[in-house]
């Protein structure tokens, strides 16, 4: 839960199921969310660094902010932790609006290759259904096929290439 800065709370324990008294362990641990809560706060993912979040509970939302090179052929992944049951990532443009959305279940990594504009900025929002952490990635992918036929890459005869289709 939030707890408000410098209030005192008070814990009631009581017996449970009958059971033999014993000892007990109370643990508290202040949280610092290192994300940010908007598009203004957002922190800066950089080229191939995987970032560490947590999401407070249901009503905590994460911004990361991404901003695209000269290549903006990208690769997002988002991991979520075995404990969390639900995942929502959105990708927003400068303006706010969404480009793309993803769901990413508990324990399993979702990825999306997309194009953006070049040298743009872009926030990727991160919600989960419960507390819990998460990791992002975000990578320049090289684009070696060339996205017009002026900038398409000759083969020549015999020659061989790796090359990445995205259906639309």
């Amino acid at each position: 839960f939030a707890a408000e800065p410098g209030a005192v709370y008070y814990l009631k324990l009581t017996r449970y199921d009958n059971r033999k008294q014993g000892d007990y362990v109370i643990t508290a641990e202040e949280y610092l969310d290192s994300m940010g809560d908007t598009p203004e706060t957002a922190l800066k993912l950089e080229d191939g660094v995987k970032a560490e979040g947590t999401i407070a509970g249901k009503e905590d939302v994460d911004f990361l902010a991404v901003t695209t090179g000269d290549m903006a052929l990208i690769r997002l992944a988002a991991e979520n932790a075995a404990g969390n049951e639900r995942m929502n990532v959105a990708v927003l443009d400068n303006s706010g609006k969404e480009v793309t959305s993803w769901r990413v279940d508990g324990g399993t990594t979702g990825e999306k290759t997309l194009e953006l504009v070049p040298n743009a900025t872009y926030y990727v929002r991160v919600k989960c259904d419960q507390a819990g952490k998460f990791t992002a990635l975000y990578e320049t992918l090289a684009d070696l096929g060339g996205s017009s036929i002026q900038s398409a890459v000759a083969l020549q005869a015999g020659e061989k290439a790796d090359l990445f289709f995205e259906m639309k």
